[in-house]
């Protein structure tokens, strides 16, 4: 769903790769473009300060398979505190395929908690993976949908 003109969903497999890969069960954030893919079940989240212009991009597989800190329910602060733990950060989420685990439930509730706006979702079930692009030059978010 496209909820604002920053966070875009593109029905096509990315043609970049380039910025700072961030794989399943972690986190990082940064300046430049921060990346990750294989979104199915799990959940994207990106957290983004536009004032310094930069961002954090987490993919948690949720549940009990991952440390505590990468726990739905700890990890809005750990990308809170990665940035400083500043006010006026925005958020968006991307997953949720083929599961009826609703983690981003969860993530919604701790980003309600500290006042950061989700400002773009793409969450249900699609047959397909996706990409996400936080580029934090912009703070433009870029969704990839899989062919």
């Amino acid at each position: 769903m496209k909820m604002a003109n920053k966070f875009t969903v593109i029905e096509e497999y990315p043609k970049q790769s380039a910025g700072t890969f961030v794989g399943w069960n972690d986190f990082n954030s940064g300046y430049g473009t921060l990346w990750t893919g294989g979104i199915g079940p799990c959940l994207a989240i990106t957290m983004y300060d536009k004032a310094r212009k930069i961002g954090a991009l987490a993919h948690i597989i949720g549940g009990e398979t991952a440390t505590s800190r990468f726990y739905p329910q700890n990890i809005v602060d750990a990308l809170f505190e990665s940035l400083g733990g500043i006010s006026g950060l925005t958020a968006t989420l991307t997953g949720e395929s083929g599961t009826d685990d609703k983690i981003s439930e969860i993530v919604m509730k701790e980003l309600d908690r500290l006042e950061i706006p989700v400002i773009g979702t793409d969450l249900g079930n699609v047959k397909i993976g996706r990409s996400v692009y936080l580029h934090c030059n912009t703070g433009e978010v870029e969704v990839y949908r899989y062919k």
